[in-house]
């Protein structure tokens, strides 16, 4: 187990590092990259122009910047946005709680209607397999940024405290998230409910409840937790569009936001934000996967 926890801790490290790499070779060679349009300013005379362009070019050697960046992470410095003038730091400290919010949320009532609707479906109701599976592809046909919009049109982003802005938000990712949760659900306990200790629990007059949690879903649990780890990253990729068309305060709209300024710092440390989250979640499934599984338990 620990030399598995050291491998995790060395893909973490060497992913986000690519990341933030690939990241920042995306943005400095995209289209439009180290133009300023303050430069169109007549007033302004060569002078000036020349030392916008100089405050502009620090990003021109993708190299060079990214090890400059680097060093001045080891030392806890992510930067300065270029796009709102302030550290980045501050600016991710006051959105990284809106966006958990809203998405843990989402998350949350996700995952509870996806599984708890796939256990039924499977060894109570058949009939809600079919209900289900007509709401799994409503869903599944209509994209995040629609779903978004017709929450806006009904006048749910309105209001003055977060948790009222967040709701939207948060309906929006359950919405993304419950349809793959109950497919793949669906699927696994569908498996796992045929097999012979299953069939022998429901001879000897076991409880649904009882053979639900003890042979059903306990022998799922690795497979659920992989899921578990891929969701987390499949909400926050939805949640950008969404803080977008929502107008929410969140990483995703700071993102859109880094993306149209085409904000070089801004733009690594939400890449690297993403990236330890994505990697984090699917490792540490992974692991508690591994550690449930017959073999890992046994070990």
């Amino acid at each position: 187990m620990l030399r598995r926890f050291l491998r995790m801790l060395l893909s973490i490290s060497l992913t986000v590092m690519a990341a933030g790499l690939l990241s920042a070779t995306l943005v400095r060679f995209a289209p439009g990259f180290g133009i300023d349009e303050r430069e169109l300013d007549p007033r302004l005379n060569v002078d000036s122009v020349r030392e916008i362009r100089q405050s502009r070019g620090e990003g021109q050697s993708v190299i060079l910047f990214y090890t400059r960046y680097l060093r001045n992470l080891v030392h806890g410095d992510l930067g300065k946005s270029a796009a709102f003038g302030r550290p980045v730091g501050e600016l991710l400290r006051d959105r990284i709680p809106a966006s958990a919010m809203a998405v843990g949320s989402g998350l949350a009532c996700g995952w509870m209607f996806g599984l708890g609707l796939a256990s039924m479906a499977v060894l109570w109701a058949p009939a809600l397999d079919i209900a289900g599976s007509g709401l799994t592809a409503l869903c599944l046909s209509a994209p995040a940024p629609v779903l978004a919009l017709l929450f806006v049109f009904a006048g749910h982003n309105t209001g003055t405290d977060t948790a009222h802005i967040a709701f939207p938000v948060a309906a929006v990712v359950a919405l993304v998230v419950f349809p793959r949760v109950f497919r793949y659900v669906r699927g696994i306990l569908a498996q796992v409910s045929g097999m012979p200790h299953v069939l022998a629990a429901h001879t000897r007059g076991l409880g649904r409840l009882r053979i639900l949690l003890t042979h059903v879903l306990t022998p799922s649990a690795p497979s659920i937790l992989a899921l578990a780890g891929v969701s987390v990253s499949v909400a926050f990729g939805a949640a950008i569009p969404i803080e977008v068309i929502c107008d929410y305060p969140g990483i995703g709209q700071l993102a859109w936001k880094a993306a149209l300024e085409r904000d070089l710092p801004l733009l690594i440390d939400i890449t690297l934000l993403v990236t330890i989250m994505a990697t984090v979640s699917n490792s540490v499934a992974e692991m508690a996967g591994a550690w449930l599984s017959p073999r890992g338990a046994s070990a």
